[in-house]
């Protein structure tokens, strides 16, 4: 592999890993087949590296980093790096986070919080082992506000709008859950879904960008979803994309107050209070840990 050997293990529980110029601990983690690495510190330039590192045939290889960091405002702070480098915030990374903050002694008990890009989460361990846990997270309330998401739509929401792609027109939902996200019900086949997810992301309507989540009733409270994240591709699981199926699923009376979403990677569960305010619980585990070191 060129670039790094993954031989090495992480330093002991608590212990804070120091990092040199291209040399760093990671830990290699999912959450419902969403992968990351996952380190501590911020002594590297990680939007820099995210590219290379997260290359699955040249890198580690994940659908981003996640990096552990001490908070002011919380237990402990999260920063995420899409594999292109960009910074963004990302469901099921929260979860792998808050097993690896509990396993490095960097939190204690079961009930923390965590701050990330979009505010601060209520996380709590609803089971947890050596390698692997359950985690409810609180994900606040989504903003349907077209200024928020952002997209260039007009009205006071963007549930619900013809969105013009590739010469045809789509019924498109977008909503602000952490991240951009836009829905589309429809059980998409193999070829539009790679022809046009790429489009949507890239979209003129969202200045940022949109990942982009094709979803279909499996069943009543839920949905079968395929995702494009932007900034990375398809992934085979997105917690802030399946906070955004089920909180359009609810508005526009397709679902109750707890739903089911399911993706190539796994389920999540979503339940919205009566605020509106959603708790996603799904799988969080460790995959390997190791040691990336250049050798030029």
């Amino acid at each position: 592999m060129r670039g790094g050997s993954l031989s090495e293990p992480l330093t002991s529980r608590g212990r804070r890993v120091k990092l040199s110029a291209m040399s760093f601990s990671f830990a290699k983690m999912q959450g419902a087949g969403n992968d990351f690495i996952v380190v501590r510190g911020e002594d590297q330039d990680w939007a820099a590296l995210a590219p290379r590192i997260c290359a699955r045939q040249f890198g580690i290889g994940s659908d981003g980093i996640l990096v552990a960091l001490p908070s002011e405002r919380a237990d402990v702070r999260m920063r995420m790096y899409n594999p292109d480098g960009t910074e963004d915030d990302c469901g099921n990374g929260i979860r792998c986070l808050a097993l690896f903050a509990a396993a490095e002694g960097m939190v204690s008990g079961s009930e923390f919080r965590i701050e990330t890009l979009s505010g601060i989460k209520e996380i709590r361990l609803e089971r947890q082992g050596a390698v692997a846990a359950a985690v409810s997270v609180g994900m606040g309330v989504p903003s349907l506000a077209p200024s928020a998401i952002p997209a260039l739509v007009g009205g006071e929401h963007a549930l619900g709008f013809p969105l013009p792609v590739d010469g045809e027109t789509l019924d498109a939902y977008s909503v602000y859950t952490g991240t951009a996200h836009t829905v589309l019900f429809e059980e998409v086949d193999e070829g539009r879904f790679q022809r046009l997810s790429p489009l949507l992301e890239h979209h003129e309507t969202f200045p940022e960008r949109t990942s982009v989540l094709w979803s279909h009733p499996l069943g009543p409270d839920r949905f079968g979803v395929r995702i494009w994240e932007r900034g990375v591709g398809e992934t085979l699981a997105c917690g802030t994309g399946a906070c955004a199926v089920a909180t359009v699923a609810q508005l526009t009376g397709r679902a109750g107050r707890r739903v089911e979403v399911v993706s190539r990677g796994g389920t999540l569960v979503i339940d919205a209070a009566e605020d509106g305010s959603l708790r996603m619980t799904g799988p969080a585990a460790f995959v390997y840990r190791g040691a990336w070191e250049d050798r030029k």
